[in-house]
């Protein structure tokens, strides 16, 4: 709908994967589809498990050198887990503060406020294989 609603879906592509698939996926393509510059997520992260099944996602469909943005929850059981994830294996992360743009500048986003939640970036650093 983000998309629908900013006109980007000229440059923007979104896939549903099933991160219980991964294996289904080839070295340099998720489903035929080159690999992603870029993933965004949001609120994805409920328990250890889902941490880990996130992170793998990230790292099957992921360009090397590519962006990660999520958008986290102050405290959720598993979160501490994943960053460590995301950091051990060499993802290096950005918090970015809350911001607002000048009135009538604002980019349009479906959904609830941002209160109590983080916005970060990272970049992947992982060695090529």
């Amino acid at each position: 709908r983000n998309i629908r609603e900013n006109y980007l879906h000229d440059f923007i592509q979104v896939q549903h994967i099933n991160w219980n698939c991964l294996h289904k996926l080839s070295h340099n393509k998720v489903h035929g589809v080159i690999k992603a510059d870029t993933i965004i997520f949001s609120d994805c992260v409920y328990n250890e498990d889902g941490a880990i099944a996130l992170f793998n996602a990230i790292c099957a469909i992921l360009k090397r050198k590519g962006n990660v943005v999520g958008v986290l929850p102050d405290f959720r059981v598993g979160l501490d887990l994943f960053e460590k994830m995301m950091e051990t294996n060499n993802f290096e992360p950005t918090v970015i503060p809350h911001g607002r743009l000048p009135k009538g500048e604002d980019f349009i986003c479906s959904g609830g406020g941002g209160k109590n939640y983080r916005l970060i970036h990272w970049i992947d650093n992982r060695p090529e294989e």
